[in-house]
């Protein structure tokens, strides 16, 4: 009876771990690929199900206090000027949200989620929560008035 050498077991166990990494990415794929249901919605309305349209509402206005800040959102023209800078800052859906008097640039995205310059790299389900969320990330500290360059 021969020794198992490290050699051998390293093999082993890396061959094993190989297998279970191909395994777990068949699962993924498998489960990633769309049911009938969806693919006969995909024929029929020429959408995916579970598809949503942007910019399909404007989200309803809010106004309270966060964290004691002041935070506000107001529908609005998408071509307004912001009267607290004099400058192009509402979004292209037309929304305008403010913390204190100052607009935060929001935008929503194609998936209808929404997005803000302090928290770019996270969604939103809607305006409010984007701005709670800026608030939170604020810590405090006053906003900047977004110019962008152009």
């Amino acid at each position: 009876m021969t020794k198992l050498t490290r050699r051998q077991a390293f093999g082993t166990v890396a061959g094993a771990a190989a297998g279970i990494a191909v395994a777990g990415i068949a699962v993924a794929s498998a489960n990633a690929t769309p049911d009938k249901a969806s693919r006969s919605t995909t024929a029929a309305t020429g959408t995916a199900a579970g598809t949503k349209h942007h910019h399909t509402a404007v989200p309803a206005p809010f106004s309270e206090v966060f964290e004691g800040r002041r935070i506000q959102g107001i529908p609005g023209d998408a071509n307004a000027k912001s009267e607290a800078h004099g400058q192009h800052h509402t979004s292209a859906t037309g929304y305008r949200v403010l913390i204190d008097g100052r607009e935060l640039h929001v935008m929503q995205k194609p998936d209808s989620s929404w997005t803000s310059v302090m928290n770019h790299y996270q969604t939103f389900p809607d305006p409010h929560t984007t701005a709670r969320a800026a608030v939170t990330s604020l810590m405090g500290a006053d906003l900047v008035p977004h110019t962008p360059t152009a």
